[in-house]
């Protein structure tokens, strides 16, 4: 993500501090990484990680060693999901979300205060279809994994967040 989205290069044209970690693996190289976004996936979600806990270590990390006022989270596909996770666990943590590619599958949603969302999706996304559901690229198919929809994902928080037309 780093590289697709240009981040680093942002990071130091207007002085922000990006950080890019990793989830957990099956495989000592950490290729094939998830997140605990709760319905998704893999490693992290079967051994049931805490990924929650561990990026509120990070970010407590972080604050000892800079001066951090604001953190946001933004992730893409299960990155996506993991930072609406965060949304929901960590609201006092992160100022607001970002989601590229994945929609917010959290069963249960309590933040402690509203939290601004932005979420981008293509229409023709082939692994996490924008009307739901795992599409013909998702590698997660064979699991039963069953992503919401952005429709759903967006409405979610619009009363999550107690917004108005």
């Amino acid at each position: 993500m780093s590289e697709e989205y240009e981040l680093v290069e942002k990071a130091d044209k207007e002085w922000f501090i990006a950080v890019f970690p990793n989830g957990t693996s099956w495989f000592r190289s950490g290729i094939l990484a998830t997140w605990n976004a709760w319905a998704c996936c893999g490693y992290a979600v079967e051994n049931n990680v805490d990924d929650v806990a561990f990026v509120r270590a990070l970010a407590k990390k972080l604050s000892t060693e800079y001066r951090i006022k604001r953190y946001f989270a933004i992730g893409m596909s299960n990155g996506g999901l993991m930072s609406y996770r965060l949304a929901c666990d960590a609201a006092d943590v992160f100022t607001a979300i970002g989601s590229v590619a994945g929609t917010d599958n959290t069963t249960s949603c309590s933040p402690s205060r509203p939290i601004p969302v932005m979420h981008i999706h293509a229409l023709n996304d082939p692994n996490v279809l924008y009307n739901g559901g795992c599409g013909p690229e998702c590698q997660w198919k064979n699991w039963g994994i069953d992503f919401h929809s952005v429709p759903y994902t967006i409405e979610k928080w619009v009363k999550q967040n107690s917004c108005t037309n």
